[in-house]
This record gives structure tokens, sequence and C-alpha cells, in this order.
């Protein structure tokens, strides 16, 4: 009898309902997504279909944690910053200078960190089967200045990144205020904040350098795109299904990771085409600074794994030397 065959795919008999953050757009942010369905489809010779519905249509975006935990959603494609809050461990890649969006994942499964942030997930009754860096946090867009130093960001009003960079910004004298990215365009251009801390793909996704064109580039952190899904959802799955769906991601993480970085080449051109002015900060004098806080409130905020992550992140990347 022949091995069967994405050609020869059966009537899909397991149907996943997966929650994206991103609204349908031409860009790597919601093109994974369906990256990860049709993989997943092939992968499971057509028994697995996977809906990705885009941020709200199935659950406003801030309830995707929620709604994962209660089987609401069978699974999510959602950014580790809105897990912050339930798995802490999972900011590590927010520690500045420890990881890079192009190798962020890769490093996560070899390392082993990947395996401890699955276990820990469980708790929550998630299970992480991994995911994507469609980029990092990576710039302050402002409506008068750019930052030259940390200090400059005193007195400012800005969108909060979320997560353990939010105590960072606040130590460092930000005004911070939180809303979903949205309203950020609304919130600048009305002068509820000054700027927001953000992503240049996000940024650039919001069209903001038509109300705050200084960009000022600073590498903070990466952030992954994890493909979660609920425990009820997955053990709903025969072992074998299972099997081929963690395959499937893995082989998806490849795929995406090729996508964006050719994306990114021409990214920041396309900001820049459209009016935002970029100043690329000076990482000797932002590195130190922002890596020992990212650390620290890595630290106070991941429990016992805490060290555990960072020494086997940093063993990655010297193994790589």
């Amino acid at each position: 009898t022949p091995k069967p065959t994405p050609t020869m795919a059966a009537q899909p008999q397991y149907k996943l309902r997966i929650a994206q953050f991103t609204p349908v757009t031409d860009e790597p942010r919601w093109l994974a997504g369906l990256e990860f369905a049709k993989i997943i489809k092939q992968r499971t010779y057509g028994l697995v279909e996977v809906e990705v519905a885009p941020a709200g249509q199935l659950v406003p975006v801030a309830q995707i944690p929620e709604a994962l935990t209660k089987g609401t959603i069978d699974g999510t494609l959602n950014p580790d910053l809105y897990f912050a809050g339930q798995l802490p461990v999972l900011s590590w890649d927010f520690v500045t200078g420890l990881s890079d969006k192009s190798t962020v994942m890769k490093q996560g499964r070899e390392s082993g960190i990947l395996a401890l942030e699955a276990q820990d997930a469980l708790k929550q009754k998630y299970v992480l089967l991994g995911g994507y860096s469609p980029d990092g946090v990576n710039v302050i867009v402002h409506k008068k200045k750019w930052f030259i130093k940390p200090e400059d960001i005193k007195g400012s009003m800005l969108r909060s990144p979320g997560g353990l960079l939010t105590p960072a910004f606040q130590e460092l004298g930000a005004g911070l205020a939180s809303m979903p990215s949205a309203e950020v365009y609304t919130s600048i251009q009305r002068g509820v904040v000054d700027g927001a801390i953000s992503a240049v793909s996000a940024m650039h996704g919001l069209k903001i350098q038509e109300v705050a064109k200084y960009w000022t580039y600073v590498p903070f952190g990466v952030y992954r795109v994890l493909f979660i899904m609920s425990q009820a959802s997955w053990d709903k799955l025969p072992p074998d299904i299972q099997a081929q769906v963690r395959q499937a991601v893995a082989e998806a993480e490849v795929k995406t990771v090729a996508d964006i970085m050719a994306f990114d080449k021409v990214l920041r051109q396309k900001a820049e085409a459209l009016g935002a002015q970029f100043l690329d900060a000076d990482m000797s004098v932002w590195g130190p600074t922002m890596a020992e806080l990212t650390r620290k409130y890595y630290l106070r905020d991941a429990g016992a794994v805490g060290p555990q992550v960072l020494d086997l992140a940093e063993k990655w990347n010297k193994a790589r030397k």
C-alpha cells in the first residue's frame, strides 16, 4: 500500500481555529500564519485543517490567553509579550543582546529553552509548539526628537512595549501608556502619547511616520510569535497526528524566517520612502544599560527557572562563536 501523500489528502477530520494577532495584510506577520496552516495541512495529509482568523475575529487579542485556557479557541499565533503575565519565562528573548530574530527559534530549540518553556506552559493548559520571529522591539518613534542616549527617554510619554521592557523604561523615567497597536496612530495624533516603543514592521504597517517621523533604531530585543494550542484541543488529536503537527510547526519556522529576512531588506527603505527619518542608536551607549535592566527584570519575574534559561541562551551563543 503506497504511503499517503499530500496529493492523496483525505477530507479534514480535525479543524482548528487559530486566532492571529494581526489583521489581514500582504506582509509576513499575517502571511506567516497562512504558511503554518498550509504546512500543517500538507504534513498531516489533509487530516488537519487550520483556520487562521485575523485579529479580533474570534476573540479580542487581549483575551486570547484566557480563551486558550477555557478552550474557546483551539490555538493562536500570538507574540510572547502578550503572555508575559501568565508565562514570564517566555521573555528571555527581550534581554538585550541575547538573541537575534534570524536564529532565536533555532536557539530556543537547540539550547533546550523551548522545552523548558513548553513545560511551564502546560501549567496554564497551553501546549507550546514553536513559532517564528517577525521582528524585534527595535524602534522608538516620536513626534519631535530622536533619542541619543537612554537618559533622553526621561519625561517622554510613550505607548508601552509591554513585558519586561515596561519596567526597564519606567526606571529610565519614561511615562508609559498601554493600548492596542491599532490605537497608536490616533493616540499620537491627539497628543495622548508622544510616540511609541515598538517594532519597525509594526510602525510601518500602521503608517506611524505620518504622525511621528523621528525613528530611533535601537535593537532592544527580539519578540517571537508563538504557535500555542489549548491543551483541551491538543488532547483531541491522536498521537501520530500530534507528531505530524509538531514536525510541521518546526518546518514552518524555517520557511517563515527565510521569508521575513527577505522582507527586512526592503522594510526600512519602505518606511523611509513614506517619511520616516531614522537615527541608528549607538549600541555602545544603549547596550550596557538596556542589557542590565532587561536582565534584572527578567530574573525578577521568571522565577527559579530564569537563571537556567539565561545560562542556556548564553552557552548557545558562545558555542556558535
